[in-house]
């Protein structure tokens, strides 16, 4: 989950695509040099042994937007198609190829232009290959926004021997519109989950391996404790509200346990979310008319900590520490 600064919410998103240049066949000066095949480039430049293949690419789009300083700043960018989507509703936004055998690891850091971070993965290459994906929630948020790769290529002793930064993508209007209307499959969650060390039941969902839970669950699980939230519900706008610090008060169906093991379809929401009057960009899908956001997104906006034991399928809700990925 990404906040994104105080902006008006009629204009909040306002800072993307001011300018649309579709410069097909091209390459991107200083960042990618166009390979052999289609969506096919050479990191930097043809003799870096570094390879991204971007399997939904369609060119190389100019776009204007709103650089740090508020001015105006254009980028040229990968636009990407409809995506192809896997069993667990996720799909390659692109594939890094290494071919210095001495590549070991990546750090790949994933960001929305302008914004912040929206993504971090530490991961091993394996035969010098690394798929990287993103979920339909996540890329139904991101919309027709810039996304921004950098990422640092170290070998086994985890000294960095490659790094490449400002690599932009950019999906089309119309792979977006796909995008939003994609559904998944949802299962109920089976796993336990303890918050500050207690049993409590949630309705919840696993999506792509990732746990998706009620807000205003959420929000009545920590009621009362260092990281408890009021979750207000704006019906002109279709916005939710969450107010930290502020007591949580019951509307009488949080907490609800879910019957049967029966599979459900999710589809990405359109619901805009707030922390204290400030917009975040959360993944989110809507399950049976109700709302469910990833657990973890829903930890790093209210800073408490999430961990998985494994052995014991057990998740983890402590309100005393501070979000950390892990």
């Amino acid at each position: 989950m990404l906040r994104i600064g105080k902006k008006a919410r009629t204009t909040v998103w306002m800072t993307t695509v001011l300018l649309v240049l579709c410069l097909v066949g091209s390459v991107i000066p200083g960042v990618l040099a166009k390979g052999e095949d289609a969506g096919v480039f050479d990191v930097l430049h043809a003799e870096s042994g570094y390879q991204l293949t971007v399997p939904a690419y369609s060119g190389i789009t100019a776009v204007v937007t709103e650089a740090s300083n508020r001015k105006p700043l254009q980028v040229e960018a990968v636009e990407l198609r409809a995506p192809e989507w896997d069993e667990q509703g996720k799909s390659v936004l692109f594939r890094l190829q290494a071919q210095n055998p001495e590549a070991y690891a990546v750090e790949l850091y994933v960001s929305m232009f302008s914004y912040g971070r929206i993504d971090f993965v530490e991961d091993v290459l394996h035969d010098g290959v690394m798929d990287y994906k993103l979920d339909k929630a996540t890329l139904a948020m991101i919309g027709n926004r810039l996304i921004t790769l950098k990422f640092s290529v170290l070998d086994k002793q985890g000294e960095v021997m490659f790094e490449a930064h400002d690599i932009h993508f950019r999906f089309s209007d119309s792979a977006v519109g796909a995008i939003g209307e994609a559904p998944v499959k949802a299962k109920p969650a089976s796993s336990r989950v303890l918050v500050d060390g207690k049993p409590v039941m949630f309705e919840a969902y696993s999506i792509g391996g990732n746990n998706y839970f009620k807000l205003r669950d959420v929000a009545m699980a920590l009621n009362g404790s260092p990281k408890g939230f009021a979750v207000a519900w704006d019906a002109d706008s279709s916005s939710i509200d969450l107010l930290p610090g502020v007591a949580y008060h019951p509307v009488g169906n949080e907490l609800k346990t879910i019957v049967g093991e029966d599979m459900k379809r999710g589809t990405p929401t359109s619901a805009s979310l707030y922390l204290d009057g400030v917009q975040v960009l959360a993944a989110a899908y809507n399950i049976d008319g109700s709302n469910y956001y990833k657990l973890r997104d829903i930890a790093r906006t209210i800073d408490f900590q999430v961990g998985w034991d494994a052995a014991s399928r057990t998740v983890s809700l402590v309100t005393n520490e501070g979000y950390s990925e892990g």
